[in-house]
């Protein structure tokens, strides 16, 4: 599936997986259908990136623009995500389309951060639907 710096074009059976995986383009917000979207290199094949599930994902026209020429930036995490930065440094976590249940990603796992990271507190945990309340408690 993956082939590495062999090629730059994915494989039939890489193409498959990341209309799967992604559903659609994966920049924060968009919702262009897969079908629309094109394969794009996170790390760019031009300077050392592999084709490889780790490092492709699917991007619209326009969002790939925003990536290669307004400076936005991407970078895959081992859970799937994908954290995007923007020029001014906002940044934003975004999952595959294909997950529907966040309960199987590990946000508070010890990780070395590369981007600044925020705390959840219990309240913010409870809105997020991750915290039980408490007997007796209403929300």
């Amino acid at each position: 599936m993956d082939v590495g710096r062999e090629k730059y074009r994915p494989s039939k059976a890489l193409r498959d997986l990341l209309r799967g995986r992604d559903i659609c383009c994966r920049f924060p917000g968009c919702n262009r259908p897969a079908e629309t979207s094109e394969i794009d290199h996170i790390d760019a094949w031009a300077n050392g990136g592999h084709t490889s599930r780790t490092n492709t994902h699917l991007l619209c026209k326009r969002h790939q623009m925003f990536k290669h020429a307004l400076g936005w930036q991407a970078t895959y995490l081992a859970d799937g995500s994908v954290n995007w930065r923007s020029p001014h440094g906002v940044v934003c976590i975004e999952l595959p389309g294909s997950v529907t249940n966040v309960q199987n990603f590990d946000f508070e796992k010890e990780q070395t951060p590369m981007l600044p990271t925020v705390q959840l507190n219990d309240r913010v945990r409870k809105v997020l639907g991750w915290l039980e309340p408490v007997d007796g408690e209403t929300g």
